[in-house]
């Protein structure tokens, strides 16, 4: 960890127009890694999760209660967020693999709760799930998962924990936004789902604007942002 503050301080004393004259790497865009990632999911024995490797490049994998657990199947749903970004092609791999269906086959077993030594790093375990809620679904089921997020960040006393809350709501609510956000309509939001009429997953529901506005309340209440919407 001393390494990797040690990097952040160094690349916080470079000069921005150095910075920004640096040549993006093109690995960072290789097919390589979807393929690696695909490798590594179906390498995974079942209810393990990799978090290192050994000397030779070869995952190790460990139980659910390792800390670590949730981030490869947050990885899965990123190459989703990137084949959404960029469009799968033969050139970039993106279209090798259903991520999402993979992200939610890998975060079954994750635990959700503090017990059996997790403590606060059930907030680094919940990535898939954060990411599940990124996908445009239920606009009234997401804003009340941002209340949620943000009641746990209220309880949880330890800092690192109450961010990790925290950022998870503020990305649900972002997704909320750009999905269902409608000033046209009467109602806040659409995209809500209800159960009559039936299959009706394109409306405005009450209690979805309900929960929009509360968790705005509650970013202000917790001195997170203003009431223009600033981060303080």
């Amino acid at each position: 960890m001393l390494a990797v503050f040690t990097t952040i301080l160094l690349l916080g004393s470079v000069p921005a127009q150095l910075a920004l004259g640096q040549a993006i790497p093109q690995e960072l865009f290789s097919p390589l890694a979807p393929q690696k990632v695909l490798a590594t999911y179906r390498a995974s024995p079942s209810q393990q999760w990799p978090q290192f490797t050994d000397s030779t490049g070869k995952w190790i994998f460990f139980p659910p209660r390792t800390w670590t657990s949730g981030f490869f199947p947050a990885t899965l749903y990123a190459l989703n967020t990137r084949r959404q970004l960029c469009g799968a092609t033969d050139a970039n791999q993106l279209g090798i693999a259903d991520w999402v269906a993979l992200g939610r086959a890998n975060s079954r077993g994750l635990p959700l709760d503090a017990g059996g030594g997790v403590g606060h790093d059930v907030g680094f375990m919940s990535f898939p799930f954060v990411e599940e809620l990124a996908i445009p679904a239920d606009s009234s089921a997401a804003a009340l998962v941002a209340n949620a997020l943000l009641l746990l960040a209220r309880q949880d006393p330890d800092p690192a924990g109450k961010k990790e809350w925290t950022d998870g709501a503020i990305r649900v609510l972002n997704s909320i936004t750009r999905l269902a956000w409608r000033p046209q309509w009467q109602s806040l939001l659409s995209n809500g789902t209800v159960n009559w009429p039936a299959n009706n997953y394109l409306t405005g529901i009450v209690y979805g604007d309900y929960y929009y506005i509360t968790a705005a309340n509650e970013l202000v209440r917790m001195g997170i942002t203003n009431c223009e919407g600033r981060r303080e």
